[in-house]
């Protein structure tokens, strides 16, 4: 697997998606600058011990992140000053979806799916159904159906509007770990015990296909945003990263340790990844990293870009979310 098959990919993406001749579409996306550089970072004690998911607003006016201390905390990503948080889980915090200005859900390890009212900083519904710790979110945009995922190996489909389940299938793992929908289409993937990665369609539940990374465990996903390239990070020491939707290997970036987090930017250029003390930012055309930060924690649980590139955050077993700007 090479960088040359993920650039034909993301070329033979743009072409889909805008009617482009293969030349041009390969002129935008090598005519984009390779050169990435993380800077001006800061630090915020954000939830006392484990930090377990970090993630920015649609339109990148806010950083969410859940953890140890069961709430959801809000930031502003430009200085990472306090902004409020949302409380009534009662144990940690794994994930955080936000959906729109007004709709953030998250899961938990008290095994419910919590969906808020993001303006008014108050509840809405509480989502019961899972068997053990829900630890995993994935939504479509524009639409409020939320999948979760946890320890029970189940994805349960919410209709978060309404608080109905409209779905519940036995994946096949034994453990969730992380979960990643396809846009403008029905599939979301699962990940977790075992290398294999499963694919169901949103509309049915139905199985709709798997692929096999090669690793013992997956636990982290990600898709770009147009839906050309799933990336999955795992216990074997390296991402891996698919076309979607055929499941073709495109790619393996191998970073020597456990890859516990991944994804991928906006525009498509970018990915990052963590493991063992580090994270890393590749762009599209190179195997080795563009730029690495070493940081003073082993266990990274999340990164994540913002909406418009511009901004890398991280969190992790010290309960501190970290943020970069990317230059």
């Amino acid at each position: 697997m090479t960088a040359n098959k993920h650039l034909k990919q993301l070329i033979r993406a743009r072409m889909a998606r805008t009617g482009e001749s293969y030349a041009a579409a390969r002129r935008h996306v090598i005519g984009q600058p390779s050169s990435v550089a993380l800077a001006d970072a800061y630090t915020i004690d954000a939830h006392g011990r484990h930090g377990q998911t970090v993630t920015f607003s649609p339109d990148g006016a806010l950083l969410a992140s859940g953890g140890q201390d069961a709430a959801v905390r809000f930031w502003n990503p430009a200085d990472g000053a306090a902004a409020f948080a949302l409380e009534g889980h009662d144990k940690i915090v794994n994930d955080v979806l936000l959906l729109d200005g007004d709709t953030t859900v998250s899961a938990s390890s008290d095994r419910t799916v919590r969906v808020w009212d993001t303006r008014a900083r108050a509840p809405r519904l509480t989502l019961d159904g899972h068997r053990d710790a829900v630890t995993a979110l994935a939504g479509v945009p524009g639409r409020h159906i939320v999948v979760s995922g946890g320890y029970d190996g189940r994805l349960r489909w919410w209709d978060v509007s309404a608080g109905a389940c409209l779905h519940e299938i036995r994946t096949g793992l034994r453990r969730i770990a992380d979960l990643a929908a396809v846009p403008s289409t029905n599939h979301v993937l699962a990940a977790g015990s075992g290398g294999e990665v499963v694919v169901h369609d949103l509309a049915t539940g139905d199985d709709a296909g798997r692929f096999d990374t090669g690793a013992p465990g997956v636990v982290g996903l990600a898709v770009s945003p147009d839906g050309a390239v799933v990336a999955a990070a795992g216990y074997d020491g390296a991402v891996t990263l698919w076309a979607a939707p055929g499941w073709e290997p495109l790619r393996r970036i191998d970073v020597g340790a456990r890859a516990s987090a991944v994804d991928i930017s906006a525009d498509g250029r970018l990915l990052a990844a963590a493991w063992d003390h580090h994270v890393g930012v590749w762009t599209l055309d190179t195997d080795a990293p563009a730029v690495t930060e070493k940081l003073p924690i082993k266990g990274v649980y999340a990164v994540a870009f913002s909406p418009d590139g511009g901004r890398l955050a991280q969190t992790g077993a010290d309960g501190r979310v970290r943020c970069w700007r990317l230059g």
